[in-house]
């Protein structure tokens, strides 16, 4: 079930979050961490890496609380969770299937060429 939210709620929130507020940073985990979550694992079917990265935004986000001037929230928690997958996804060797996949599709036609000349010459 969404949640349906204000978005004048959630600038309200983030200004808080701005000034240090522990409580308004409570909230805001609270209402985006199903969402972000969902986001991430459309793209990283990896339920404890999907954790992980979630918790990771909002740790920096509450980090970086002063510096972030956010005129869309929701966006930037957004994209800061494709950017973490896109991440994940490029610096693990268990995701290489997707270079070697593609390698795979260019040598394949060479492979077949090599063999039927390989093939021609033994005949």
């Amino acid at each position: 079930m969404k949640i349906l939210r204000n978005s004048d709620d959630d600038y309200v929130l983030f200004d808080l979050l701005k000034q240090g507020d522990e409580v308004a940073f409570g909230k805001i985990y609270n209402l985006y961490w199903a969402e972000l979550y969902n986001a991430a694992y459309k793209r990283l079917p990896e339920k404890e890496k999907c954790q992980d990265i979630i918790q990771n935004i909002f740790t920096d986000l509450w980090n970086r609380k002063t510096e972030l001037d956010l005129e869309k929230p929701l966006a930037y928690l957004h994209t800061a969770v494709r950017f973490q997958v896109l991440k994940h996804i490029s610096r693990s060797p268990k995701n290489n299937f997707f270079a070697e996949s593609f390698e795979n599709e260019l040598i394949s036609p060479y492979r077949l060429m090599v063999s039927c000349w390989k093939g021609k010459w033994r005949n």
